[in-house]
């Protein structure tokens, strides 16, 4: 299996997904905590399934969620577009690439 990978980036930890959602039936959560990570930045393919499934996931194991729908992408627009306006704004912040960079450069 090919892994797409930022050289630059240090201290990475690659979970296998098997479902819908990232957490169910991996050790997502440990590794994040285990690393005292509270916050999930949200990206990804199949915003109406994978995407609101982990955010869900994410959301009932007590993360802060920030999601960022101009990254993500869905067979439709209708199945993206209700993810992204009814469910994400209930669950985490939703915003925009530039501000979740401007928010990173802060944080550092």
């Amino acid at each position: 299996m090919d892994i797409a990978t930022d050289e630059t980036a240090t201290n990475v930890t690659v979970v296998n997904k098997h479902n819908w959602g990232a957490f169910y039936g991996t050790d997502l959560d440990v590794q994040l905590r285990r690393r005292g990570i509270d916050t999930i930045i949200l990206t990804g393919i199949a915003t109406s399934i994978g995407v609101d499934t982990t955010a869900r996931e994410a959301a009932q194991h007590g993360y802060n969620l920030v999601f960022v729908p101009e990254a993500m992408t869905d067979r439709t627009d209708q199945g993206h577009n209700a993810s992204v306006d009814v469910i994400f704004p209930r669950l985490g912040k939703v915003r925009t690439i530039a501000e979740v960079l401007v928010a990173i450069e802060v944080a550092k």
